[in-house]
């Protein structure tokens, strides 16, 4: 198994550039994140991340 992360306010680009290497089938994601007094919707990026990575089994 290998397991590899990322930052939250990762780009789409920067998310496929780690975890395409890697196939992962499961990917752990929160659906926003909290910086600097402001939050942040996540979602259409896991929807993103999804269509660029086909090797993904399953979300949590």
């Amino acid at each position: 198994a290998i397991w590899s992360s990322c930052s939250p306010d990762f780009g789409i680009k920067g998310i496929l550039d780690r975890f395409g290497q890697t196939e992962p089938k499961v990917l752990f994601t929160a659906d926003s994140y909290f910086y600097n007094g402001k939050t942040f919707d996540s979602l259409e990026r896991v929807a993103g991340i999804l269509k660029e990575l086909p090797s993904i089994q399953k979300v949590v």
